[in-house]
């Protein structure tokens, strides 16, 4: 299993963060949200560029995936602020974005072509610890990838909060 963990940040600036536990057919397993964050003006300018680092990761990140219950293989994420979770936790931890043949390939990277042609080229990056994972997710991801995209899932996260901004559900 995977799971996939975004963040929504709307015009108030507040957040919420979601984690989507997906099996390897990316049907939904679990979905975990936070409650309304309110970043203050005052935040922001003391934390500067820390802010993700500090608020996002070390409290809200962390926070959200020890909520989790069911047990996943590999963590997703597109905003690469999120790899430093790999330090609080176990599970390996993949940076997904649309490939850009015109960015420097990155030494720790793995181009993905969807076999079919279906859907855009993915870049998979990593940390260097978990080099030792990136055979066994490639097949998984590419096998995927025959029938569904594997980006797919970070907008049901987008989806889901602003259901939930738009309903007043959890404030």
């Amino acid at each position: 299993m995977y799971c996939y963990i975004d963040y929504v940040e709307n015009e108030n600036n507040e957040l919420r963060f979601g984690v989507l536990v997906v099996d390897k057919k990316l049907k939904p397993v679990e979905f975990r949200i936070t409650s309304k964050i309110i970043l203050e003006d005052i935040q922001k300018i003391l934390y500067g560029e820390t802010l993700k680092e500090t608020l996002f990761i070390e409290k809200i990140g962390n926070e959200i995936l020890n909520s989790v219950e069911s047990n996943y293989d590999y963590i997703f994420c597109k905003d690469k602020s999120f790899l430093l979770l790999r330090n609080s936790t176990s599970k390996p931890i993949f940076l997904l974005e649309k490939f850009d043949e015109f960015k420097p390939r990155d030494r720790y990277s793995v181009k993905l072509v969807s076999p079919l042609g279906k859907f855009d080229n993915i870049s998979l990056k990593y940390l260097s610890n978990d080099e030792k994972y990136i055979s066994s997710i490639t097949k998984e991801l590419l096998e995927i990838f025959k029938y569904a995209d594997i980006m797919e899932p970070f907008k049901r996260i987008e989806k889901a909060i602003n259901y939930i901004d738009k309903s007043g559900l959890y404030d």
